[in-house]
């Protein structure tokens, strides 16, 4: 369910990448990277965030990011808190559930407005 949520896509403002990568001959590897917005464990990153262990492992917990972009988060979990976090899964999901029928240009350049659109309200503390 997650991954044709994100539409295989990584979750990450400004990536988008790909996260099935072809190498041709029908030959593909998943290049992504199921991750947990509130640690798995409450000693992880955003770990001592306030929610139930049966939730920790919900879809609604979950983003698929690519590898780089997986270990950018956990590296600096002060950077990327979790209602960040939750808005980069909500705008992926919305990204992909607008783009299964436009033009790719059209969406290319709505997401890169978007991406400005929620780097602005990040950095002036706005909801």
């Amino acid at each position: 369910m997650l991954w044709a949520k994100s539409g295989g896509h990584c979750a990450f403002p400004g990536c988008g990448e790909s996260l099935i990568l072809d190498l041709g001959d029908g030959v593909r590897s998943i290049v992504g990277v199921v991750c947990h917005i509130v640690a798995q464990s409450p000693q992880g990153p955003r770990g001592a965030y306030e929610i139930g262990a049966d939730e920790r492992d919900d879809l609604s917990n979950l983003l698929i990011l690519c590898t780089k972009h997986s270990k950018v988060i956990d590296d600096h979990p002060e950077r990327f808190p979790v209602e960040l976090l939750r808005q980069y899964k909500n705008n992926g999901e919305a990204r992909m559930e607008m783009g299964s029928s436009a033009d790719p240009k059209v969406l290319r350049d709505n997401l890169v407005y978007a991406e400005y659109v929620d780097e602005w309200a990040r950095r002036t503390h706005l909801d």
